[in-house]
């Protein structure tokens, strides 16, 4: 074989493939964890109706809750925010803790045309 199908930039094929294999793993552990920390923060702040108004005036507003949840897990507030809105669009029996946020995110946009993102 040559050296460029041996090898993938500085790496032997077969420690590529290795990586790849590891890092598939840790995509979907990732995943899983997306879809916690998003089911967790509608558990703590669920959605609501556009301009709803809060049931309390002294309870935290939802921009105060998932702040506050953020801060406390080692998040940014815009990964909970984002987690939370996923995890709202998408019913637990579509999801795919392989697919990737980005994935997750189309996805949800096709399933207002079509009701499901994978059809």
């Amino acid at each position: 074989m040559t050296q460029e199908i041996e090898k993938i930039d500085s790496v032997r094929f077969g420690r590529y493939a290795e990586i790849v294999t590891e890092l598939r793993k840790l995509v979907e552990t990732i995943g899983q964890a997306q879809f916690a920390t998003g089911d967790y923060a509608l558990e703590i702040e669920p959605m609501r109706a556009f301009r709803q108004p809060e049931p309390s005036e002294e309870m935290f507003t939802v921009g105060d809750s998932l702040l506050r949840l953020s801060e406390h897990i080692g998040l940014s507030y815009s990964v909970v925010k984002n987690d939370r809105w996923a995890a709202s669009k998408w019913p637990k029996d579509w999801r795919r803790p392989e697919v990737s946020r980005s994935t997750r995110f189309w996805a949800v946009s096709r399933t207002r045309r079509s009701g499901s993102p994978w059809s």
